[in-house]
């Protein structure tokens, strides 16, 4: 009962694009900080002019991964995400990846799953679409973590997130070297 009552109270409706937008960037950044257990440091550029919304940094290493955040609040048949990424200012670099995650408006917090996609795998595997506002990188990822849908491979537990990204540093770490 007091959850039916919560879902009548809270109307996400009135919140713009760009404040869902922030409110997922900021659960990225707080579960990257908090499961980081103070490994990575995580920032935010002045302006959103190439497609970045999250740079994060391992302590003590100079070679940063760039996230692209994309939040959905609603769901494609009940389990799938529609992400987009322009590709006219989408530039795939290994260390570049697009963070897919549902944020859930009955539960005020981001799904169990989201997904961690190598910026490389979106230009190899995703189909394209054209609008008004141009040419997209189209990704219609299931959320079913049983799906053997193409992007079932980069669906992680978000709790793992940190622990990702913390195992791509030590990779960038070998390939310096």
């Amino acid at each position: 009962k007091e959850k039916q009552e919560a879902e009548e109270l809270i109307d996400l409706s009135g919140l713009s694009s760009q404040a869902k937008g922030d409110i997922v960037e900021d659960r990225i950044k707080e579960l990257l900080l908090l499961h980081g257990q103070g490994l990575l440091n995580v920032y935010k550029p002045a302006v959103d002019t190439e497609g970045i919304d999250l740079i994060v940094v391992k302590n003590g290493q100079f070679h940063p991964i760039f996230i692209q955040s994309k939040g959905r609040y609603t769901l494609h048949n009940d389990k799938s995400m529609i992400l987009r990424v322009k590709v006219k200012t989408f530039n795939a670099h290994p260390n570049y990846y697009v963070v897919g995650a549902f944020f859930d408006p009955k539960e005020l917090e981001l799904a169990d799953r989201i997904f961690l996609i190598p910026s490389k795998e979106i230009v190899k595997k995703a189909g394209t679409v054209n609008s008004k506002y141009g040419e997209w990188y189209n990704i219609v990822a299931s959320l079913d973590p049983n799906s053997k849908n193409k992007w079932a491979d980069y669906l992680i537990d978000k709790t793992k997130l940190a622990e990702k990204l913390i195992e791509k540093f030590t990779e960038i770490e070998e390939y310096i070297k």
